[in-house]
């Protein structure tokens, strides 16, 4: 019985610093999706400097190199 009450005190005294650390990871998340979301022409768009750059041509440079 001591074992029983034992361990439900630390589950107690575990909730709070997982609600903590679980918020604080949720919020991490959502901040690096946020980030993603708002540069994402600059990360997935066309490449400016890159010659002939429309989603045909992407799509085989990216099946030649073996990655798709």
């Amino acid at each position: 019985m001591k074992t029983l009450t034992f361990l439900s005190l630390i589950e107690g005294a575990g909730v709070p610093a997982l609600r903590i650390a679980f918020t604080i990871a949720v919020l991490v998340l959502a901040g690096a999706g946020l980030l993603i979301y708002h540069k994402r022409h600059q990360l997935f768009d066309r490449d400016p400097e890159v010659e002939d750059d429309i989603p045909v041509v992407r799509h085989n440079r990216f099946e030649e190199s073996g990655e798709g």
